[in-house]
């Protein structure tokens, strides 16, 4: 199916930002061109939304800190789930997703297992190399090897899992 982005239909859906269904203003704010936040503000509005709640679009937004996303498809986010999510859910839902530092996807298949740090302190994600190009992040999702594997904002790379690796 064909989307305004283009024919992947991962990208085939859309969002109205709770804000929009209650009559409330929706506040516009100016992201910089090629940065994560942009990135998801622009492809990936739950996720984008749920940053927003956790107050961390700044951060994301910011030219001169890096990091690693490793983001789950937009159809695996439940509206229901993301309307109602509180601040400290949705900090640790995108802190578990988030990692200090590049890291390429030829370096996640340099070794058969790695602990790959997130950016809450004490929190890893387990990566299993299951084979030639597949990788299995905490025993359930998989690093997705579509067109869109990695994508690389100024501030960082992104890559997509088949779903979330911290539930709300």
């Amino acid at each position: 199916m064909t989307s305004i982005y283009g024919t992947d239909p991962s990208l085939d859906y859309q969002f109205i930002y709770p804000s929009e269904v209650l009559g409330k203003k929706k506040q516009c704010i100016n992201y910089t061109e090629n940065s994560l936040m942009w990135y998801l503000e622009s492809f990936h509005p739950k996720f984008a939304y749920i940053v927003k709640i956790a107050q961390l679009d700044k951060l994301l937004d910011y030219e001169n800190s890096f990091f690693t996303l490793f983001l789950p498809p937009e159809t695996t986010l439940e509206e229901d789930k993301i309307f109602n999510i509180d601040i400290h859910d949705a900090k640790r839902l995108v802190k578990y997703h988030l990692m200090t530092g590049i890291i390429p996807r030829d370096l996640l298949f340099t070794s058969l297992y790695q602990e790959l740090n997130t950016t809450i302190k004490g929190e890893k994600i387990i990566a299993i190399q299951q084979g030639p190009g597949t990788i299995l992040f905490n025993h359930k999702s998989y690093l997705l090897q579509e067109r869109h594997h990695h994508i690389t904002p100024m501030n960082g790379i992104i890559h997509y899992i088949s779903e979330p690796l911290y539930h709300f």
